[in-house]
Parts: C-alpha cells; sequence; structure tokens
C-alpha cells in the first residue's frame, strides 16, 4: 500500500510543508520517501538515506521510540479513545497517549476504514497534521530504487 501524504508540522509559529509517500509493505516494514530523504524501517532497523547531504544513516528503534503508523496500527502505544463523531462518510476519532502526553484526531473514511488524516497536537506550539492525497494498493507503484554509491555511511547502531 502507498499513501501519497502532505505533512504540515508547526513548530513555533513556523509551519513547515512537505510532500512524500509512505509505503508500507508489512506490520514491520515501511518506507518514507520525499525529496530530501527516505527513512525505510525493517523490525529494529532505520535507515535513513540523506538525499541533500549523500549520506546513510543506519541506526535502532527501541520500544521507547514513537513513530506516526505506531498510532494508525496501535503498536507499542497506550493509546486511550476519547470520542467520536461521524460526519459526511468520515469518521472523527479523538484519542490521548498519556506516554507522550500527545493528544490526536485520525479521520477515517466509515465504508472503508481508510485513513484521510491524523493530526497529533503536544502543545500549541507543536502540532503534525498528515493529509492522506492518495492511496494505492498495486506493486507496480513501488518507490525507484536510489543510487546511494558514493555516499558517506554513518553507524549509530549499538
Amino acid at each position: 500500500c502507498i499513501f501519497t501524504l502532505e505533512i504540515n508540522q508547526k513548530q513555533f509559529g513556523t509551519i513547515h510543508k512537505s510532500l512524500g509517500t509512505l509505503q508500507y509493505i508489512s506490520k514491520d516494514y515501511y518506507i518514507f520517501d520525499d525529496p530530501n530523504q527516505r527513512i525505510e524501517y525493517k523490525g529494529n532497523a532505520i535507515k535513513t538515506i540523506n538525499k541533500n547531504y549523500k549520506q546513510i544513516i543506519f541506526d535502532s528503534y527501541s520500544k521507547n521510540d514513537f513513530n506516526i503508523l505506531d498510532i494508525i496500527t496501535g503498536n507499542n502505544v497506550g493509546i486511550v479513545k476519547e470520542n467520536r463523531k461521524i460526519d459526511n462518510g468520515i469518521v472523527k476519532a479523538s484519542f490521548y497517549i498519556d506516554d507522550w502526553s500527545i493528544k490526536g484526531v485520525l479521520w477515517t473514511e466509515i465504508e472503508t476504514g481508510e485513513p484521510k488524516k491524523i493530526k497529533l497536537i503536544t502543545n500549541e506550539d507543536e502540532q503534525i497534521e498528515i493529509n492522506i492525497l492518495a492511496s494505492s494498493f498495486s506493486r507496480s507503484d513501488s518507490l525507484s530504487t536510489l543510487d546511494t554509491s558514493g555516499f558517506e555511511i554513518i553507524n549509530l547502531r549499538e
């Protein structure tokens, strides 16, 4: 499954916008790609390819880490469901993640359960909103291979 995403991050009054794709391959294997980077999560391994600085960074995912798919899948996250509203075929579900002090809202289509938008709020000055612009379920839509020959390798794994 590949999602085309619009990401809006608000930090201290500044909004950063970006477009990218998220390829969901399996429960513990997915890839995020945008014009500046490609991040591959596979099991407990994280590989970040910085396209601008020609670097490949290897790191490990620990149980104390958190990412957006943890919310969608419910993995490793103590999500407290708060309320749910239905409007024009869209379910708006509010939740809270106590361990991270994050409020959130997830919008999904009522008929298919397909996610449409997710918003995470740590405080008024720190928010992230992800709009899912399109989705596809075809193997032919997989991400292109990157030529990383000559990239610097940085290993942060312990």
